[in-house]
This record gives structure tokens, sequence and C-alpha cells, in this order.
């Protein structure tokens, strides 16, 4: 399966694992680059680093990424967020917070229920790589990208707001008098 890196279309090398094993005997995944659910990477972050190959995590709209944070957050490759619907903008915020509060430099997917007409969105808010469903035409979603020349917020990307290129900057708060 193909997905958009970085606005490239490239091979998905990526495997998932997202089912946790009833038990320990069971646990061991095959070289290469996995993902596994959010409950697998809490219980066995450190067999999973060890076993060599790339790790990613994926992230569900009900699991809390606070669990994420407060683990080896730096060893990941990749974080995975599944949108379940396309009205669920969770995923958005979580990616922004990733991306510019917690400084995550690994990939950043978004799947699931992801369409080429909120490709630019997510992408300002800090995802590089798409997993879109499989009938799309990738080719055709790269122009997504460029769909969108202005912006009027700052976000994840660090372009530059309508307001910042026009020199403009955001008004003083009027002191009441006291």
């Amino acid at each position: 399966m193909d997905v958009i890196r970085n606005r490239i279309v490239v091979s998905d090398p990526w495997r998932h694992e997202l089912s946790l094993p009833a038990d320990k005997a069971t646990a061991e995944l095959a070289p290469g680059d996995v993902i596994v659910c959010l409950q697998r990477w809490l219980s066995d972050w450190d067999a999973l680093l060890a076993r060599g190959g790339r790790v990613g995590v994926r992230i569900d709209a009900s699991d809390d990424l606070r669990q994420l944070i407060d683990t080896q957050l730096c060893e990941l490759w990749l974080v995975e967020f599944h949108f379940e619907s396309f009205d669920d903008g969770r995923a958005y915020s979580r990616a922004r917070l990733l991306r510019s509060r917690h400084d995550f430099h690994g990939d950043i997917r978004a799947a699931g229920d992801v369409s080429r007409d909120r490709l630019g969105f997510m992408e300002r808010c800090g995802f590089n790589v798409f997993s879109l469903p499989a009938q799309a035409n990738l080719a055709a979603a790269l122009a997504a990208f460029d769909e969108i020349g202005d912006t009027y917020q700052p976000a994840a990307d660090g372009g530059a707001s309508v307001a910042r290129l026009r020199g403009h900057r955001a008004p003083l708060a009027v002191r009441s008098a006291a």
C-alpha cells in the first residue's frame, strides 16, 4: 500500500500489530517496522524497542495522549492518529501538541477517515504522513496541499499568517481605569 509522506507518494513500510497478545509467549513480533496500539506500547515498550526495527504507536480517539507523552516518546519513529469519522477533530489538536509543545520530530500519520479535502489542514497541524483509502488517487490528492495559499491562524507548520505577512500585531489589551 502507498501513502503520502512529506508530499511524496511512497510505499508504506509499516505493519500494523494492533491486538494485544494473550500471553508473553505470543508477544514476539517479527523484525521490521511495526505500529502497535497504545496499550501494547505502555506495557511492552522496552521489549518492543529491543527487538529491532522501528516502532510506531496508533492513537485512537478514546486514547489518552498524556499516557504516550509520559513514556519514551523520543524513542518512537511514528505516531498514527486514527480518524474514526470526519467530524472528530481531536487528532488535529493532538498532532499540534506533539509537534509544538512536545517537540516530536518523528512522523505523524493520519489514518482512517482521511480525505483529500482535509490534507492541507492536517499538514498545518503537524501531520506529514497520510494514509488515504485504497481507492483514493494519491497523485491527484497531492494537489490538495497547494489549494490554500494564505492562512489566517498560526499553526504547527510554522507558516506565516496573513496578519504577520502584513506586519500587523495583535492589539494590546485595553487597560481598565482602576
